[in-house]
């Protein structure tokens, strides 16, 4: 998923409409990316799910993309398994 967001962390466009939702709670994205800072690889936990993501600084906005560990994991894996054999 794609999205921009204030920098108070109001989600204003993203791609999955979903996100819009005012309920939806982003705190510990934006936490994450002020840990690690601007193009640097995080990981942190949304409903008991470990996901993955990277932010930026754009102009007066952030610039975050994030998806679930396992869809990123998976290919890894099978592409490790491909090679021991």
């Amino acid at each position: 998923m794609l999205f921009y967001l204030y920098r108070e962390g109001k989600i204003f466009v993203a791609s999955n409409k979903e996100l819009l939702q005012p309920t939806i709670e982003h705190t510990p994205v934006l936490n994450a990316y002020k840990t690690n800072g601007n193009y640097n690889f995080f990981s942190y936990k949304l409903n008991k799910e470990e996901r993955l993501g990277i932010c930026t600084d754009i102009f007066n906005y952030i610039a975050c993309t994030t998806e679930s560990a396992d869809v990123i994991n998976k290919p890894i894996i099978k592409a490790a398994y491909k090679l021991s054999l």
